[in-house]
């Protein structure tokens, strides 16, 4: 193999809106899905595979430049079985999101 060589492995559109602004993408730690901000100021998670438009991430009222997955999924973080995503727009504000209501309870 040539590690100077590219290969497409999927594309992602459709369901964000892009152009205009400078948006950011990230997978999640096990790279199964992969985030994306949009113009319109939401954030779609897509199946890293098939590119399926898995959810809608609705809350910013300007472009949604950033997003970062939770990396650490290991035995002994903290949620190891809960994801959390965090968005930020242009309208100033960031957005912790997660897969469960547990998910800030840092302590028992």
């Amino acid at each position: 193999s040539n590690p100077t060589s590219s290969f497409v492995l999927n594309t992602f559109t459709g369901h964000h809106t892009a152009g205009r602004y400078a948006l950011h993408s990230s997978f999640t730690a096990d790279d199964s899905v992969l985030i994306s901000g949009s113009e319109d100021g939401n954030a779609v998670l897509y199946h890293a595979i098939t590119a399926e438009a898995l959810a809608t991430l609705e809350g910013h009222e300007q472009p949604t430049c950033a997003v970062a997955a939770s990396k650490d999924q290991s035995e002994g973080s903290i949620h190891p079985d809960d994801a959390c995503v965090v968005t930020a727009s242009y309208d100033g504000s960031a957005i912790v999101w997660a897969n469960s209501e547990d998910y800030m309870k840092w302590q028992d």
